[in-house]
């Protein structure tokens, strides 16, 4: 799966971000190594790249489905939000108002 975003007016050093999600790494590889060669590539420069693993989180959202565009019809919104917090079990067996703290 590879999505792209505009970051055009969000962030001042990156353009758009492409996220792509693999089981294995060698699709990420391949990706960038063939934008090096390709026209383009000449002026594209990869000021960020993150190689991550995901999980589903444990808290329970309903499932809103957003109006998808007709290019990508698989899509739920417009938005790709990443958080890196990590918690681990104790934190969680706090009370709710020192979790908020």
């Amino acid at each position: 799966m590879l999505r792209p975003y505009g970051l055009v007016g969000i962030r001042g050093d990156t353009d758009f971000l492409l996220w792509q999600v693999a089981r294995i790494s060698t699709p990420l590889v391949e990706l960038q190594t063939r934008f090096k060669p390709h026209r383009s590539g000449a002026y594209l420069s990869i000021p960020y790249s993150y190689l991550a693993m995901t999980r589903r989180t444990i808290y329970e959202f309903r499932l809103i489905r957003l109006t998808s565009s007709a290019s990508s019809p698989a899509s739920c919104g417009e938005y790709l939000f990443v958080s890196s917090v990590h918690q681990d079990s104790a934190w969680y067996a706090l009370p709710k108002p020192e979790r908020s703290g």
